[in-house]
């Protein structure tokens, strides 16, 4: 019920059963808490995304946890047609889902800071299999309208600069991501094994 523009302190660690879906734009401050789902079951296949940002922009800030379970969808994020600007909080999924931070539609991502822990095997196997390197992922047939950009984080088992996070890239890809998806004047640099932090050039 918060009014466009308007800020959600969330009050206390909550398990849910359904997204939560952002049609307009609002700010969610995690507040340390953490934020769970199970997985439902929709159109025959199971899901368990958290938040499903179909119109307007959110915003998260604060420290907290958003934390998904293995299932056919299983994104913390999901930029549906609208935007979201991730500031803080750690973000991960489990089993063998990948697509941790995903843009659709005319969905755009931007990355300031928090930690991303997609689960499956390291980053950099066999394109098309299921593995972090699609941690960050954008649809494919809507790569020309949504966008992913990178400012900060720390992503676990995946490098944002590596280009194998969009499979097959056209040239066009490419050329608007010569660092994959970190923001130019920024570098992805493993800090620890299997560790990469995205900072200034």
């Amino acid at each position: 019920d918060v009014k466009a523009g308007g800020v959600v302190t969330v009050p206390m660690d909550i398990a849910l059963t359904a997204p939560i879906v952002i049609e307009k734009d609002v700010t969610i401050d995690l507040n340390g808490h953490t934020l769970t789902n199970t997985p439902w079951l929709e159109d025959g296949e199971t899901n368990a995304y958290m938040f499903w940002v179909k119109a307007g922009k959110l915003t998260l800030t604060g420290e907290g946890i958003v934390s998904v379970p293995d299932a056919v969808y299983s994104m913390a994020v999901w930029a549906n047609g609208g935007d979201v600007e991730i500031n803080s909080g750690i973000y991960e999924n489990g089993g063998d889902s990948c697509d941790l931070i995903y843009a659709s539609k005319k969905g755009n991502i931007v990355i300031n800071n928090g930690i991303f822990k997609a689960s499956g095997p390291s980053s950099g196997t066999v394109p098309g299999t299921k593995n972090p390197y699609s941690a960050l992922n954008i649809k494919n047939g809507d790569r020309e309208f949504s966008d992913i950009v990178v400012y900060g984080g720390k992503f676990y088992g995946f490098d944002p600069s590596n280009n194998l996070s969009e499979p097959n890239p056209s040239e066009e890809w490419l050329t608007k991501h010569p660092n994959g998806f970190v923001a130019e004047g920024y570098k992805s640099v493993e800090t620890s094994e299997g560790i990469w932090e995205v900072m200034q050039a």
